[in-house]
């Protein structure tokens, strides 16, 4: 694993000559399109041990053909009632949940529950999974036009001059890649990044046209869009701008100074034609997260409220610790290098016997592989919610874990293992750090390191999310049309 910094990859998009690839319609850059894939492939060569593209398991055919031909029906009846709204949230499914027989959005339905009468999500689908009966609405998804938009990449006749100036940036990226990293992508990897460049670049203006097309339908003042700043929804960024629509971005996970999604080189960062393909506005849980973030839109703290709701349904339901319970060390995985936190919490399990009760949690990425090859080599946390995990632990670990950022104000210690991969990712963590299992035992035994202050706290999780969010949308429901 080599001396790698975020600052060093993106030397590589340091190019006014890279935002000069552009569809000739939309004037939409190329770049973003493919920037979240071709650096993550130089991080998973460089810095990690294996690749940090995920594949996710696409189902079955006849569970994907049942699910579009269900969404057809469900998205004609839902437009066959006129749906406009002033907000309109772009989200994905994998966060959903149900309650009480209905399905949550944990991204946007606290928010959708505030503006019942006034709010509409665009939801993509998870596994082809059919997630209804909802706990609000309407929601139209989003799967069909995804498929339409692949099927049309795949069936429109290749244009030899979009595929050569797909190749000429691709050459621009290997040449910097090269000199300031000595990377370049072997044979077959140039192919795929070619061919995933020329088939994204072709529908770039067939993309804004149909969002631009939806949007008029809807109508909303305010739009919402998951993961707004990774690129692929730059034409419906666009196309909401080209409006008059004002857009934002909610925060929905860990950000940092190594998070390749929220910082960009000084060239784009200043570049009017990139910011263009942002969130006019990023709402974050606090002002630490956008404090370490260089792209060029607004930063409002709002808080987040699943933390807030999860954390005050895990309160109610906890229970007072066994009288002579051995207060429990946690250790949460990243999905990624397994066997060095069961390593990690086998030893600890030795060095604190009869002092700490040590427990492993698995990422969800890779509880299927700890329960298949690691089962009783570690206790496991079986616990369900992980707000009730970390209600529990005095002691929270980990690398590079959201988790670690979920247990600030209900764990008493926290720490942060000093790796090449945590250095990467949180250059400035706000945590006590460890280097190897003999400082994290004088850490733990030391007894007085390990904790935040509450101003720290408020920085990290802003509070009363309700009255930040309304705030905001206020704000911009009393604009001009």
């Amino acid at each position: 694993m080599n001396d790698l910094s975020l600052q060093d990859l993106l030397r590589i998009e340091d190019s006014s000559e890279l935002m000069l690839f552009r569809c000739e319609e939309t004037d939409i850059p190329w770049w973003p399109a493919i920037r979240a894939v071709y650096l993550r492939l130089i991080m998973s060569d460089l810095l990690y041990k294996e690749s940090i593209i995920k594949q996710r398991n696409g189902g079955s055919k006849s569970r994907a053909i049942k699910y579009l031909a269900r969404s057809i029906a469900h998205n004609a009846a839902t437009r066959l009632r006129n749906v406009r709204a002033e907000l309109c949230f772009m989200t994905d499914s994998v966060g959903n949940r149900q309650v009480n027989g209905e399905w949550f959005n944990r991204l946007n339905g606290y928010f959708t529950a505030r503006y019942p009468n006034s709010s509409i999500i665009l939801e993509d689908h998870y596994n082809w999974e059919w997630q209804f009966p909802r706990r609000s609405g309407p929601v139209l998804l989003h799967a069909g036009d995804r498929v339409g938009q692949a099927l049309l990449a795949k069936i429109l006749p290749i244009n030899i001059s979009l595929q050569q100036r797909a190749e000429q940036m691709l050459d621009l990226l290997h040449a910097r890649s090269f000199a300031e990293l000595g990377w370049t992508p072997p044979p077959a990897q140039r192919q795929l990044l070619v061919r995933m460049l020329t088939q994204k670049a072709s529908i770039l203006r067939y993309q804004y046209r149909h969002y631009r097309a939806l949007l008029k339908k809807i109508s909303p003042r305010l739009l919402f869009v998951n993961a707004g700043a990774y690129g692929p929804f730059a034409a419906l960024l666009v196309a909401a701008k080209s409006l008059g629509i004002v857009t934002a971005e909610v925060q929905h996970g860990a950000i940092s100074a190594g998070h390749d999604a929220y910082n960009v080189a000084p060239r784009l960062a200043a570049d009017p034609i990139y910011a263009k393909c942002l969130p006019d506005y990023f709402l974050s849980y606090g002002k630490w997260w956008t404090d370490q973030i260089n792209l060029p839109f607004s930063r409002i703290s709002i808080g987040n409220p699943h933390r807030d709701a999860q954390i005050e349904a895990a309160t109610n339901a906890a229970q007072s610790p066994r009288a002579g319970a051995a207060p429990i060390i946690l250790i949460l995985g990243d999905g990624i290098d397994t066997q060095i936190y069961i390593n990690l919490a086998q030893a600890l399990t030795v060095a604190m016997s009869g002092r700490y009760q040590v427990l492993f949690r698995p990422h969800p990425m890779e509880r299927e592989e700890v329960r298949r090859k690691f089962q009783g080599a570690v206790q496991m946390d079986c616990n369900a919610d992980i707000y009730a995990s970390l209600l529990q632990a005095e002691v929270v670990i980990s690398e590079i874990s959201t988790g670690l950022f979920e247990a600030i104000g209900l764990s008493k210690r926290i720490f942060m293992w000093n790796t090449k991969k945590s250095q990467f990712v949180y250059p400035h963590p706000p945590f006590a750090t460890f280097s190897n299992k003999d400082d994290l035992i004088h850490l733990i035994d030391s007894g007085n390191t390990g904790g935040l202050s509450q101003d720290q706290i408020r920085t990290i999780w802003a509070p009363d999310w309700k009255t930040n969010f309304d705030s905001f949308v206020r704000l911009h429901q009393n604009r001009p049309a």
